[in-house]
């Protein structure tokens, strides 16, 4: 018998995007829905309509968390900080 830790994942597949309504997207990135609904309105994170439902693939969404983490470490960097991996303090 296998250890179940060892099967990869299936993947996903690239034609056939996953869509989320609004409440499953602001579940995803952990926010309140009325902010998905501001994101959305501001342009920072892509979406479609289907009639007059807001829906966004999970793709979008994995990126716009990518680039938000991004943007927050390159900050940590250009004030001199600690940055992802080192620790505070570490070559004192």
């Amino acid at each position: 018998m296998k250890n179940e830790a060892s099967v990869p994942k299936p993947e996903r597949d690239a034609n056939a995007p996953a869509l989320l309504d609004a409440r499953a997207a602001a579940a995803y990135l952990a926010v309140n829905i009325e902010t998905l609904y501001r994101l959305a309105r501001a342009g920072e994170l892509p979406h479609t309509r289907v009639g007059r439902a807001l829906r966004f693939r999970l793709v979008d969404l994995e990126r716009y968390l990518e680039e938000q983490t991004s943007a927050y470490w390159k900050q940590l960097d250009e004030r001199g900080q600690a940055t992802r991996g080192e620790a505070k303090g570490a070559d004192e």
